[in-house]
């Protein structure tokens, strides 16, 4: 178990920091220092040891898949869009929709071909098992994927396996 001393308890009050400018700050450490003047010691010493500091970016380089979906979105016009599995109406369409037929590891020839995508419906119109058909696709065995809608996806990704295999796309 951890123990605390008890001579210091968090409050409103004075920063010792003299450059600090905030008036009845909260003091949060046995120095006196209020949260905004800890956090920036903290960074400076971060600093001078040669670590990094501040926040972590992460950019995503565009692989041109934004604009095949709204290319796709434009398609349908004002036509409902419904899943190609199960033929439930999807009244949002979102990224998590776009699904490819042959997977873009895989077949990466085939990320950005139009008739390798087909609109799935994702956690919003859940199964029994509480996830869309996207999931299932992605996820189960296809010995558990039964049904007409299913038997559709099926043949269209042997066609697009065919026409992979022939190189005619």
């Amino acid at each position: 178990t951890k123990t605390f001393n008890m001579a210091f308890k968090p409050h409103f009050g004075a920063c010792s920091n003299p450059d600090c400018n905030e008036d009845n700050p909260f003091v949060v450490v046995k120095s006196g220092l209020c949260q905004r003047c800890n956090y920036n010691k903290k960074q400076a010493a971060k600093k001078k040891a040669g670590k990094k500091t501040g926040g972590y970016t992460y950019v995503k380089e565009a692989t041109g898949e934004g604009e095949l979906f709204e290319e796709i979105m434009k398609d349908f016009g004002d036509d409902p869009v419904k899943c190609f599995v199960c033929g439930r109406r999807i009244s949002l369409l979102m990224p998590h929709n776009f699904a490819h037929v042959l997977p873009k590891g895989k077949y990466s020839s085939f990320r950005l071909y139009k008739p390798n995508i087909v609109i799935l419906c994702h956690l919003i119109v859940a199964d029994e098992t509480g996830q869309g058909c996207h999931h299932a696709w992605d996820f189960r065995p296809r010995s558990e994927l039964k049904g007409e809608g299913w038997e559709r996806m099926f043949e269209l990704e042997e066609e697009l396996k065919n026409k992979h295999k022939e190189g005619n796309y």
